[in-house]
């Protein structure tokens, strides 16, 4: 995994480095839209349920299960964004997965837009939804990607650019690609000294390098991305670092 790694980075042109497994903070900016809906629900069901569908937590869709949308949005531009991405990124590894590594690509479970302010609404994994803050993550137990849209999604787009959108949740989704090599939060417990955070890190770095390298080559529909605002966006990931006190269960 570790050579599929370093032929990825090759192939992208792309090294991007210093992400967290779905904890990066911001710094603070103007958003371009506030995107609050103080009771808008994400659909998300708490940690110890099971999600809606046909697969348990911890096990994928099925093979033939329709692609996941993106629940919890109101429609501001943010949540269209990311609506966008999404899809995108994951018609992207459904077309190239089993190209590259002999395996039919096996839908995501769910994507969440999450008010982190709302209470009533969980996040994924978490025991808070205020824990999902200025965060994005991939839940492998649900396989579910979710996203603050509040603050996170606006301040990004603010800041950075929409394109800062596509290199955070293609890293999630990146996490989702490792799940389904086998590289889960479990192989790492049994082999912590092959699978370190650092390398399972780089790895969902490589995997959003190959799909931002696709959207600048303008192979992903509404996902193109200019050089220039490649390089805006790039920037976002030099204020990524982790959070002190969140878990994910």
């Amino acid at each position: 995994m570790v050579r599929i790694a370093v032929a990825l980075v090759a192939a992208a042109a792309l090294l991007l480095t210093g992400c967290s497994r779905g904890a990066p903070v911001y710094p603070s900016a103007d958003p371009t839209d506030s995107g609050a809906s103080p009771s808008a629900p994400t659909g998300t069901p708490p940690p110890d349920a099971e999600p809606d569908g046909n697969a348990p937590p911890g096990a994928p869709e099925a093979p033939d299960a329709p692609p996941a949308t993106a629940k919890g949005g109101t429609g501001t531009a943010s949540d269209q964004l990311a609506g966008d991405v999404v899809a995108g990124v994951e018609g992207f590894w459904r077309e190239q997965f089993p190209t590259q590594f002999g395996r039919r690509w096996v839908n995501i479970h769910g994507f969440e837009a999450v008010d982190p302010g709302d209470a009533a609404v969980p996040a994924p994994c978490l025991h808070r939804a205020l824990d999902l803050t200025d965060q994005a993550l991939y839940c492998s137990r649900l396989d579910t990607v979710a996203w603050d849209r509040v603050g996170l999604l606006p301040r990004l787009r603010g800041t950075y650019g929409d394109a800062a959108v596509l290199v955070a949740l293609a890293h999630e989704i990146g996490h989702a690609v490792q799940d389904r090599l086998g590289i889960d939060a479990a192989a790492q417990v049994r082999e912590p000294d092959r699978y370190p955070t650092i390398l399972l890190e780089g790895m969902a770095d490589c995997f959003a390098g190959v799909v931002v390298r696709a959207a600048v080559d303008g192979k992903i529909a509404k996902l193109a991305v200019t050089r220039a605002r490649l390089d805006r966006a790039m920037r976002a990931l030099l204020s990524f670092r982790d959070p002190v006190g969140v878990a994910i269960s």
